[in-house]
């Protein structure tokens, strides 16, 4: 009895001290209600006989459930965080084979690895998945066997910066054993109705930001050639409001 009362006392200093911008544990009912909106996308969870989680509140708002499902035995286990909003923002399973010491050579047709791909992050995320564009990376790992796609977040058919992620599959499509992503939950978008043309926001970009004369090193021909050229007068985070 003493044991299991230490253990207990242990866990609550650990799970005290979690913080992270001002973290706050969250009640547990709406652990609970979270717990129950994963295993819904997921399904069973019953090869894991372990589980452990934390609950993040973040200063902005933001509040992320973090769970952890373990079979120690086995050395499996499964990660996932959601956040307030229902969006699942993480999710790994453990995955001991994913690399073989030989190449594998495993083929599937890009549009069918696409396919899967968005099934399996509509399961994850049903409520969000039609907002997103998926695209295959350029390359295959041959030693791995698994399929990672990349995908971005689209509204009003304009792109949403940094709200992006990638997925992992199986090289046989039947499972997902990884996925990450960054997810804004924007209230409304500004209208595209109103915004300036393509054309119009080059002009801005030339007049109010403009080109500066530079020397730039050149090594195409095998020796440093030092020639001058008009590059833009700005760095990455300026941006002409459309």
């Amino acid at each position: 009895m003493k044991k299991i009362l230490s253990a207990i006392v242990c866990f609550c200093l650990i799970v005290s001290c979690f913080s992270a911008y001002g973290a706050e544990m969250v009640e547990a009912p709406s652990v609970k209600e979270k717990i129950a909106v994963v295993k819904s996308r997921i399904g069973s969870t019953d090869e894991y006989p372990e589980f452990n989680s934390n609950v993040i509140n973040y200063n902005n708002g933001d509040c992320v459930y973090n769970f952890v499902w373990e079979n120690t035995n086995q050395h499996e286990y499964l990660q996932i965080s959601i956040n307030q909003n229902n969006i699942i923002t993480n999710y790994y399973k453990s995955n001991d084979g994913q690399y073989s010491q030989n190449p594998l050579f495993v083929y599937k047709p890009q549009d069918e690895i696409i396919e899967a791909a968005k099934s399996w992050f509509s399961a994850l995320n049903p409520d969000i998945a039609d907002e997103f564009v998926f695209e295959t990376q350029e390359y295959t790992d041959l030693y791995s066997n698994t399929f990672t796609v990349n995908f971005k977040r689209f509204k009003n058919g304009v792109e949403v910066i940094g709200n992006n992620g990638t997925i992992t599959l199986s090289k046989d499509l039947n499972d997902v054993t990884g996925m990450w992503l960054n997810y804004d939950s924007v209230a409304e978008f500004e209208s595209i109705d109103s915004s300036i043309s393509l054309d119009d926001a080059k002009q801005s970009f030339a007049d109010k930001l403009g080109y500066k004369l530079c020397y730039t090193i050149n090594y195409t021909t095998g020796e440093r050639e030092a020639q001058l050229k008009y590059i833009a007068n700005y760095d990455y985070s300026k941006y002409i409001d459309a």
